[in-house]
This record gives C-alpha cells, sequence and structure tokens, in this order.
C-alpha cells in the first residue's frame, strides 16, 4: 500500500476533518527522524507502537493510521501520506496546488502576480508549491490543473538546440 493510498482511505472515511491532525504529526516526525525510525524498525512491540503514538498525539482515525503503518513497518510512507492528505484537503476546498520549479527563488510580488494569473487561467484558488532548481540556469515552469507550462532558459536552449540543427520538438 502506498501513503496515498492511505491517505485515500483515511479521506474518505474523514473528509478533510484530520487534515491538521495529520499535517502536526508530519511536522513531528520530519523534526525528529529518530522517533520515525524507532516506529519504523520492529524493536517495539504492536502494543508499546501503539502507547507510544497514543501518548505522543493521541486517539484519532490518523493516529489509527500511523499506528497500522507502524505494524507494517511503513511509517516511510508518512510523508507521501500527509502531502496526498493536504491535495485532497485542498481539491475538497477548491484549492489547485501548482508545482512551480524556478531557477532563483521569487519575490513576494512575483509570487503573488502568478498565483493571480493562474487563478485567472483556471478560475480556482491557487496554492503554489515551489521548487528552487539553478540548473534551469533561468525562468519558470509550472504545472497546474493537468498543464504544463515551460518558460525556463534551459528548455528554450533546448529548442533552440533542436531548431538548429533541423529537428522539430
Amino acid at each position: 500500500m502506498t501513503g496515498a493510498a492511505y491517505a485515500k482511505a483515511l479521506f474518505d472515511l474523514a473528509g478533510d476533518r484530520e487534515s491538521d491532525r495529520a499535517a502536526a504529526i508530519s511536522e513531528y516526525l520530519t523534526n525528529n527522524p529518530d522517533y520515525q525510525e524507532l516506529l519504523d524498525c520492529g524493536a517495539l512491540s504492536a502494543k508499546e507502537t501503539d502507547e507510544l503514538i497514543t501518548q505522543a498525539f493521541g486517539e484519532s482515525l490518523t493516529s489509527a493510521v500511523l499506528k497500522l503503518m507502524a505494524r507494517k513497518r511503513q511509517v516511510y510512507l508518512w510523508n507521501e501520506f500527509a502531502a496526498e492528505m493536504e491535495r485532497l484537503t485542498d481539491l475538497h476546498n477548491g484549492i489547485l496546488q501548482a508545482q512551480v520549479k524556478t531557477a532563483v527563488p521569487l519575490s513576494p510580488s512575483l509570487e503573488e502576480g502568478l498565483i493571480g494569473a493562474l487563478e485567472q487561467r483556471t478560475g480556482k484558488k491557487i496554492k503554489l508549491n515551489i521548487t528552487v532548481e539553478p540548473e534551469l540556469l533561468g525562468g519558470i515552469s509550472v504545472l497546474a490543473d493537468g498543464i504544463y507550462w515551460d518558460g525556463t532558459l534551459r528548455e528554450q536552449l533546448q529548442q533552440l538546440q533542436a531548431a538548429l540543427k533541423g529537428e522539430t520538438p
């Protein structure tokens, strides 16, 4: 089972009511990798693992998913689970996540302008997930709502190279 499958199952049961709890557990696991490793390594009995999770996160559907993942030694899937919970929650709330790659960090005004342009184009509220990749050399690429725009300098150079070779992109 994948982290996304766990998230879909939880979301089907609880809707977006558990999304904040999933994000909080995700933040804790990210900041405490030894705790995550302890849950995944199998050194504890199922009862000890359950008690440890309950002490840390209380009783909830999300902690029940974490317990199940720990029993199967799949806590390493938690980040995928949390990302999918966030995506499903955003989708439920009419928010579209746009994957943005850029060579340098965007200024707040450029981020706002990009959000505005994407909201106008898609008709949906936009949340940007920005990744800085210096190897792009310059420009920006965006994946949103199944549409991909590539305005990176690397892509433009590749197109120029293909044109000079007489190839069609």
